[in-house]
């Protein structure tokens, strides 16, 4: 559209007609572009539904795929649950017939006042395991391996060993026999002298050594107390058990650990080591 003169007397009402013209022209652009966005758009959501629909299609396929293995999976776990309680109904029952098969008994035996003891073991494949002994006022001692007990019978001073078979056998010292020869009698010295400490205190260190207190070798040192030691292979008794070949004896002797090196033994507030 040409622009208007000046000079012509319908300037002014052709200007505005101009203007008006850029107006709406300006208004049909914005209408178009609106259109043409709206007509995007409209494409997009209509594409976007139709990724939704392709993903919600494979998802379900792939669920339709995932439930015979899920259910699958169900019954494996099952079985494999009904394995384990059955294994464990069988651990329960080899355990019942273990404590079948593991019978506590308790035998008593009168010693020589008439007084009696009882001994508590267990019964393993025809075995005894020495567990408890009463009334624990008597001196005992029972070994780790449990298959051996031993007491004493405080009034004539018996040793009394019972291993892991039940038999019994008195393994105190009966007589005493000097360096020079001279024997003396176990009966004879405490009827002679009731007080007089022939055998105290045992302890089995291990399945072949017993350890236990008396006055021997000496008939008039009142206060001391010697350790002497027992051999059950050899059926023998020693007294010189220290690291030079002589005695330990003390007025107060306390047994402390079993060790590796030995039995630890606190003499007179002293640690020493026998075995």
């Amino acid at each position: 559209m040409a622009k208007p003169s000046i000079f012509s007397k319908d300037y002014h009402k052709k200007m505005r007609r101009r203007k008006k013209a850029k107006k709406i022209g300006v208004i049909l652009v914005v209408l178009i572009i609106i259109s043409w966005v709206s007509f995007s758009i409209g494409n997009s959501n209509n594409m976007l539904r139709t990724a939704v629909n392709k993903i919600t299609n494979k998802v379900h396929k792939l669920n339709k795929k995932e439930a015979p293995k899920q259910e699958q999976q169900k019954k494996n776990s099952s079985e494999e649950k009904r394995k384990d309680e059955t294994k464990n109904i069988n651990t329960k029952k080899q355990e019942q017939k273990k404590q079948l098969d593991l019978k506590q008994q308790i035998e008593s035996i009168k010693l020589s006042n008439g007084e009696e003891v009882k001994l508590t073991y267990d019964l393993v494949n025809n075995k005894r395991q020495y567990v408890d002994f009463s009334p624990k006022t008597i001196q005992y001692s029972i070994s780790s391996s449990k298959k051996y007990l031993v007491f004493i019978d405080r009034v004539n001073q018996s040793m009394i060993l019972v291993d892991e078979n039940g038999n019994k056998k008195d393994i105190a010292n009966k007589e005493y026999i000097s360096t020079k020869g001279q024997k003396f009698s176990k009966d004879v010295i405490l009827k002679d002298n009731p007080q007089y400490i022939w055998n105290a205190s045992p302890k089995i260190l291990d399945d072949n050594t017993i350890i236990y207190l008396s006055q021997l070798p000496w008939f008039n040192r009142k206060e001391d107390k010697f350790i002497w030691r027992y051999n059950l292979n050899e059926g023998s008794h020693q007294y010189r058990l220290n690291e030079w070949g002589g005695e330990v004896r003390g007025k107060s002797i306390e047994y402390g650990k079993i060790l590796q090196e030995g039995l630890e033994v606190m003499v007179d507030g002293k640690t020493r080591m026998v075995k």
